[in-house]
């Protein structure tokens, strides 16, 4: 049985975190963050909400439901989730 995004909404709203099994994905409801910097290379779908995130350079993306992103390694970011904001991503190598 293949994954469906409502399945997991769900699973983010309930456990805020977790690894979807036999995957390198993991699902995440947002909460606002710290400045923090960037040990692995990611990559970010938004599943539902919207998401700025701010560089430590002073720049900033907005990702809207539907955007993806590919942020590097040693990138210093923080997350401010505008709405209730669900992503998935998992680490690239």
């Amino acid at each position: 049985m293949s994954a469906q995004t409502i399945n997991l909404l769900s699973l983010a709203r309930s456990l805020k975190t977790s690894n979807i099994a036999n995957t390198d994905l993991t699902v995440t409801r947002l909460e606002p963050s710290q400045f923090t910097k960037l040990e692995q290379a990611i990559w970010l779908l938004v599943l539902e909400g919207e998401l700025i995130i701010d560089f430590e350079t002073g720049d900033f993306q907005i990702l809207k439901q539907g955007d993806s992103i590919e942020l590097g390694t040693k990138l210093a970011i923080s997350y401010q989730p505008l709405k209730e904001t669900i992503v998935l991503s998992t680490n690239l190598r």
